[in-house]
C-alpha cells in the first residue's frame, strides 16, 4: 500500500471514530426531561463505544502515526472499549426501556408507551410520555404522564392495567384503565410537563 493510500486510510479511520463518539456524546447531552426523538434514535451506548474505540485503535496502531497521537488514540480507544464491556453486561442484566408504540394522537401531540423491565420477578411497567409531532424536530418529554403495569398474561380487568388513551382536549389526555376507571392529565403545550401523573405501578396484582 502506498504512503498516500495509507494516510487516507488512517485519516478515514480516525475521522470515523471521532464521528461515532461525537454522535454518542451529542445523544448523551440531549437526554433529559426534554429530548429530540430523531437524535435519541441514535443512542446506542454500547455499540457507539465499542465501534468508536475499535476504529480509533485501528487508526492509531498503524505505522506512520506520530507517537504522541498514537498514545492518545490508544488510550482513548482503549478506554471506550473498556467502558463498553461492563455497560453491555449491565444492559443485559437490566434491559433498557423500549418503545411499545403510540397509544394516542392529536394533530400536534402523541402519547407514546415504553415498556420498562422492573427486574426478574416484578411485572414490567408501561410508561406513557408525551411527544410533539414536528417531523425531525419532534421532541419528547421524559416526565411520565402515567404508569401502569404491563398486562402480558391477559389478566382480568383491573385499575393497574392500561385500557386505552385518548386526547380529551388539545392539552388534556385521558387514561382509561382496563377496569374502566379513568383519569385526565393536563400538560403544558410548550414544556410538555404534565400537571400531574397517573401512578398505577405500585399496585401489584394478586
Amino acid at each position: 500500500m502506498t504512503s498516500t493510500r495509507r494516510r487516507v486510510l488512517d485519516g478515514g479511520l480516525a475521522a470515523a471514530s471521532v464521528v461515532v463518539l461525537l454522535v454518542f456524546l451529542l445523544t448523551l447531552l440531549d437526554r433529559g426531561d426534554m429530548q429530540h426523538v430523531a437524535l435519541q434514535r441514535l443512542y446506542h451506548p454500547v455499540l457507539s463505544l465499542a465501534l468508536g474505540g475499535a476504529l480509533m485503535l485501528g487508526a492509531c496502531v498503524r505505522r506512520g502515526v506520530p507517537t504522541g497521537w498514537r498514545l492518545a488514540g490508544v488510550l482513548a480507544g482503549g478506554l471506550a472499549l473498556a467502558l463498553a464491556v461492563p455497560l453491555g453486561f449491565l444492559r443485559l442484566v437490566f434491559p433498557p426501556e423500549h418503545e411499545v408504540g403510540v397509544e394516542a394522537s392529536s394533530p400536534d401531540y402523541q402519547v407514546v408507551a415504553y415498556r420498562v423491565s422492573a427486574g426478574l420477578t416484578a411485572p414490567h411497567r408501561i410508561r406513557l410520555v408525551l411527544r410533539t409531532r414536528e417531523g425531525l424536530a419532534s421532541r419528547e418529554s421524559d416526565i411520565e404522564m402515567a404508569c401502569f403495569q404491563d398486562n402480558e398474561r391477559g389478566d382480568p380487568a383491573a385499575d393497574w392495567f392500561l385500557g386505552r388513551v385518548e386526547f380529551a382536549a388539545p392539552h388534556t389526555v385521558r387514561f382509561v384503565a382496563a377496569s374502566g376507571a379513568g383519569w385526565t392529565v393536563d400538560f403544558d403545550p410548550v414544556t410538555l410537563e404534565p400537571a400531574g401523573a397517573v401512578d398505577q405501578c405500585p399496585n401489584v396484582a394478586p
